[in-house]
């Protein structure tokens, strides 16, 4: 670039926004055209994605997905406007801060570039870039840069300062190393333990020069969402390990695993047109399903599931493992407490840019039921799965896809997709509440009947018992049901066995199998009309089990849910049940955690 005013540039910096978020910026270049924060790609081979995520294809090879690194930019680019705008030289001067605009430098040579239409915006290779940023043309609108304001811009530069203090890159003894993600409300980065070198994922919500009401209810979600999360043990569902104060705003801190993805890069890294195998999308949509299912009977509803909130992990021979986040837009009802405690009364508040197409319309109303927002944003995941395309793109296209079909139609996209298929994926997101699938239990129920579509099950399962299905047999003679649910440290399977139905509660590990030991050696104790009988423990392919009674309706909180509220006889039924079995277990000299109530 020409070497006069007003021609300026500033490289690798850093600065504090308003509300308190550290921006790095790579390149800020002031031309006679205008101003641009430009984040540099240097990404040899080629980029291609969408307005949401890029892929990078490597020259080996590999691939690189992440987000569209414009959105970034952009929201750095309005908050270093806003930072420059309330400076002491912009306030003593006539001039106006220019319009800054976000760009996007692939700096690689030869790099091939197939990004789709809207995604090529504000993105330029090594040939275009000088030309962008500086060729003014008769279509542009926005007022040139004379070299007095490049002075003003450069003294207000210098005043709103570049450098951080060192408190600014630490939350409690973490060191704040890369940043992972952010959004309008909070940054998510990757820290390290300055003594013990654990990486951990921090979480910092954003309240500085915020007005009183949204800082109230930034500090509320934080606090909320740790505490909603306290006593949940699964291996589905990521919680907040701490809650620490920082500079910018109340902190959490999670648990980071750098082999894991977002549910929705995965999704990216199939390509445009393509889908996962049918069997691997039940895989994965049943590892979320129980997960939620998990948190459903802890009485906890994410309200803005995604795949944006759910982390995956490859564990080879095209096996997963997910863990469910961002649940700061839940709420749960504990057990002595008569209301719901939630963090956000408004959940578009803080959902994810691109999680909309997979929120429940309805979710925009105070009064929305947990439950019946859980299911439809499944059935919005389940939709993406088994096509292999988003929902919708906009609020407006997916009331019109619900509206026209009464729930989204997979028949739309895949041809010769099953009546199962269809059933699940229709019902999950049907429009009218009282017509959409009750329950992530009855979810799953319709996900056992797909599944015994597409596949026949091995006859004897020897191994990894915990992934049995419909039809499959342990040896011993117990002969799979369906799946009943997964909890912290067993998976629950109701079978046949000698021609009666029983339940089978398996160590989800062999780290599990002492804790269903000792489970096993208090029931064997336990004879009592009102509490579940015990059999026997068995070993299951190297996992303990117990086996145990039946009762086919369900638990109480299913029943209330599903008939509504209990005649005053069975309810003096139920109590007097309760009660016995709690008198019982006193004389045992047993004090359970909790209790389960089963409807015989």
């Amino acid at each position: 670039m020409p070497d006069h005013d007003p021609y300026r540039a500033w490289a690798n910096f850093e600065f504090i926004a308003q509300d308190g978020s550290i921006n790095e910026v790579d390149l800020m270049v002031l031309t006679p055209k205008g101003m641009y924060v430009i984040e540099i790609k240097s990404h040899p081979g080629a980029i291609r994605g969408d307005a949401s995520n890029w892929v990078w294809e490597k020259p080996d090879g590999g691939q690189k997905i992440f987000d569209n690194p414009r959105l970034l930019t952009r929201r750095k680019a309005q908050k270093l406007a806003s930072l420059l705008k309330a400076q002491p030289s912009f306030l003593r001067s006539k001039e106006r801060v220019p319009f800054i605009d976000a760009i996007v430098f692939l700096s690689a040579e030869n790099l091939m570039i197939r990004l789709d239409d809207n995604a090529r915006l504000g993105v330029f290779d090594r040939g275009e870039f000088l030309q962008a940023i500086t060729n003014i043309d008769e279509n542009w609108s926005h007022k040139q840069i004379s070299a007095y304001a490049a002075k003003v811009v450069t003294r207000a530069v210098e005043e709103a300062g570049i450098k951080e203090s060192v408190r600014m890159r630490r939350v409690g003894n973490y060191e704040l190393k890369s940043l992972l993600d952010e959004a309008d409300n909070f940054q998510e980065w990757l820290a390290v333990h300055i003594e013990l070198g654990v990486e951990r994922k921090v979480r910092i919500y954003l309240t500085q020069g915020k007005d009183a009401e949204d800082v109230k209810r930034l500090e509320k979600a934080a606090k909320l969402e740790f505490r909603l999360l306290e006593g949940i043990e699964h291996p589905g569902i990521l919680r907040a390990k701490d809650y620490q104060h920082h500079d910018n705003g109340p902190a959490l801190v999670y648990e980071y695993d750098p082999m894991a993805f977002r549910l929705d890069h995965l999704l990216m890294h199939l390509g445009n047109g393509r889908r996962l195998d049918t069997i691997q999308a039940v895989y994965l949509l049943r590892l979320i399903a129980e997960a939620v299912q998990y948190a459903h009977g802890q009485k906890l509803y994410h309200r803005a599931l995604s795949p944006q909130s759910i982390w995956v992990k490859p564990l080879g021979d095209e096996k997963y493992s997910i863990k469910i986040s961002n649940w700061a837009t839940a709420e749960r009802l504990y057990e002595n407490e008569t209301r719901h405690v939630s963090a956000l009364s408004h959940l578009s508040r803080m959902v994810h840019e691109d999680a909309g197409p997979y929120v429940a319309l309805e979710a925009h109303y105070s009064e929305a039921d947990g439950v019946h927002m859980d299911v439809f944003s499944l059935g919005a995941i389940a939709y993406h799965l088994f096509t292999g395309k988003k929902p919708a793109e906009s609020d407006i296209e997916l009331l019109d896809k619900l509206r026209r079909g009464n729930g989204m139609q997979v028949t739309d996209e895949v041809n010769g997709a099953s009546e199962a298929m269809q059933y699940l994926v229709q019902y999950a997101t049907h429009p009218d509440v009282g017509s959409r699938l009750e329950s992530v239990t009855e979810f799953l129920r319709c996900l056992d009947e797909l599944e015994d579509e597409i596949s026949q099950p091995d006859t004897l399962r020897s191994s990894n018992p915990t992934e049995a299905r419909k039809g499959d047999t342990f040896l011993g003679g117990f002969t799979v049901i369906r799946p009943l649910g997964k909890g912290a440290s067993s998976v629950v399977f109701q079978v046949e066995y000698q021609g009666q139905e029983r339940v089978l509660k398996i160590a989800s590990t062999p780290d599990h199998n002492n804790r269903l030991l000792k489970e096993g050696e208090v029931l064997a104790n336990l004879r009592h009309q009102s509490i579940v009988a015990y059999y026997k423990t068995l070993d299951i392919g190297g996992h303990t089990a117990l086996l145990i009674d039946y009762a086919g309706e369900g638990t109480l909180a299913r029943r209330l849910r599903h008939v509504g509220a209990v005649q005053l006889e069975l309810l003096e039924r139920f109590g007097d049940d309760l009660l016995s079995a709690v008198v019982h277990l006193e004389d045992q000299a047993l004090v359970p955690p909790g209790v389960r109530v089963v409807v015989a």
